[in-house]
């Protein structure tokens, strides 16, 4: 269910604050509320918290071993009223700083976001539970204009929101030097390409291109380096995608933004790529008035091209035999890094 939820019963550390326990533990919970699955290591770590009831059941939402970091996901369900609870299962650093960015950043800001439930870690503090609240909606879809109109308009205000805090110790400082440095590696990437033929004539031209675009990006740096230094700051989510992107298409403005584990603290670069300028501007608040208004749209053209070089950046860790399966997606990313420089005048 989506929105604000109450508390659920009992009492204890909350959801603000980590709980450092044994998972096995059995604990003491009354006859009553005790439940088949309050054995289960997510249902041991749920009631660390002193927050709700045990679950009535768990499902697996993922297993270990898919996707990145091994991370298992759970739903229990009877845990608070209204909605399920995930739990998220991984290693400690990556909980610990997701946990930190709801507790000391979204909890202080304006926003409907889901509610953190408290992390708990493991006994060898290597790995941890975190306790969200679920959420529902559709995919977000860049190419559904009242999506990407939704989905602006709320990180406009998160960004002007968050814009006002002090940046919590432990979240990174952006600068320009890993976009500097993703914008080398792409480069490589696509200049091992064409060191290794055979290649179609058509491919080996859209990959020329390629290369000469990022060469060309290469050059405008001093440009992209002082817009990124005179930026506003603010926390950057930095994986603004579909998979983490959920919008309720029967709320004007419900839109819920998942995964908070590439957070940082910056010119919010990342997040500008693919947005609804208008959308944004009217809600970031005064933000970007001391940057001025061309000035922002300038640098909202080089986010979309900072996105392209990202994902090329990735290809340069393809094994060789497997490059042929990635070709074409990456003449297509440097179809956009030309497209972003046209309308830069570059």
């Amino acid at each position: 269910m989506l929105g604000d939820v109450p508390a659920g019963e009992g009492t204890g550390p909350g959801p603000s604050r980590p709980v450092d326990t044994n998972v096995n533990r059995t604990g003491s919970v009354p006859e009553e509320q005790q439940t088949p699955y309050g054995a289960h290591p997510a249902g041991c770590a749920w009631r660390a918290l002193q927050v709700g009831r045990p679950p009535l059941s768990i499902d697996v939402v993922r297993c270990a071993g898919s996707r990145r970091r091994n991370t298992v996901i759970y739903r229990l369900i009877g845990c608070v009223p209204d909605h399920p609870v995930i739990a998220k299962y991984s290693q400690a650093s990556s909980l610990e700083f997701e946990w930190l960015i709801y507790t000391e950043v979204l909890e202080r800001l304006n926003l409907d976001v889901p509610r953190c439930y408290g992390y708990v870690a493991d006994p060898d503090r290597m790995s941890g539970w975190l306790f969200l609240e679920e959420v529902t909606g559709i995919r977000y879809s860049e190419e559904d204009p009242r999506h990407r109109a939704k989905a602006s308009a709320w990180l406009g205000a998160m960004h002007a929101s968050s814009s006002r805090l002090v940046r919590p110790g432990g979240v990174a400082v952006l600068d320009a030097k890993p976009y500097r440095a993703g914008l080398d590696r792409a480069i490589l990437a696509v200049e091992r390409v064409l060191a290794n033929p055979p290649l179609a004539t058509a491919l080996r031209q859209a990959l020329e291109l390629a290369a000469d675009a990022l060469d060309r990006l290469a050059r405008h740096w001093p440009t992209v380096e002082t817009l990124l230094a005179q930026a506003p700051c603010c926390l950057v989510h930095r994986d603004f995608f579909a998979k983490n992107v959920l919008i309720d298409p029967r709320a004007t403005s419900s839109v819920r933004v998942l995964d908070w584990g590439r957070a940082a603290w910056g010119p919010p670069v990342d997040d500008l790529a693919g947005l609804e300028l208008e959308a944004y501007s009217a809600h970031c608040g005064g933000l970007w008035d001391g940057f001025g208004r061309e000035r922002f749209r300038q640098l909202a053209v080089i986010a979309s091209a900072l996105r392209a070089v990202s994902f090329l950046e990735m290809y340069s860790e393809v094994p060789t035999d497997r490059l042929a399966y990635v070709l074409d997606d990456m003449s297509a990313y440097g179809v956009d890094v030309r497209e972003a420089e046209a309308q830069l005048g570059w």
